[in-house]
């Protein structure tokens, strides 16, 4: 934490560093998905030598899991192509005003991320690069977000203070669930 003088804080052991939460999946063709793009994208990526991006899935629009948006142009120009983009409908609609330059035309070669932004919602299953994902609803507080599992054995569960009963199904048999929930207090 900014300003905290507590010895994890101050800490030079890197497991106690922290960085927003995100995972990258890789897919057997060597593909490469992940789950939102927090501020510390770029240093994550660096200090792990992550040099494909294939599509991007959003859990919802807090800036700690969304300000590392603009990081994804070096995938573009890699690839040629924009990134795929899943997300709900409010979760595309905040990037079209938080990144409004993006979908403005401006000049060739910009500088800015070519993304292609595609609905999706609990319970619509995605085929991508050979993974079978499903966005599953679970709730941040009051705000509806989505996780998701990937096949039938792996989940993503991020920033979970409620997770509804029709979801508690698809979390069930699971040989990995990573889970980060919100503390035990109400969570506005």
């Amino acid at each position: 934490m900014i300003g905290c003088d507590c010895a994890v804080c101050t800490s030079s052991d890197p497991r106690n560093r922290r960085l927003r939460p995100s995972i990258l999946v890789t897919a057997d063709d060597g593909a490469n998905i992940l789950v939102d793009t927090p501020p510390e994208m770029r240093i994550a990526f660096l200090e792990n030598h992550v040099r494909r991006l294939d599509a991007i899935l959003y859990t919802h629009s807090h800036a700690d899991h969304i300000f590392g948006l603009d990081d994804v142009r070096t995938f573009n120009y890699r690839s040629g192509a924009a990134m795929p983009v899943y997300a709900e409908p409010n979760v595309l609609a905040d990037i079209r005003r938080i990144y409004a330059y993006i979908f403005q035309a401006t000049q060739a070669g910009g500088g800015k991320p070519q993304v292609e932004l595609r609905e999706t919602g609990p319970g619509e299953a995605l085929a991508l690069h050979g993974l079978d994902i499903l966005p599953l609803r679970v709730c941040h507080g009051r705000l509806p977000i989505l996780a998701y599992k990937f096949g039938p054995r792996f989940a993503y569960v991020t920033d979970v203070s409620v997770i509804p009963p029709e979801t508690w199904p698809h979390l069930e048999n699971l040989d990995v669930l990573m889970l980060d929930a919100v503390r035990r207090d109400p969570h506005e």
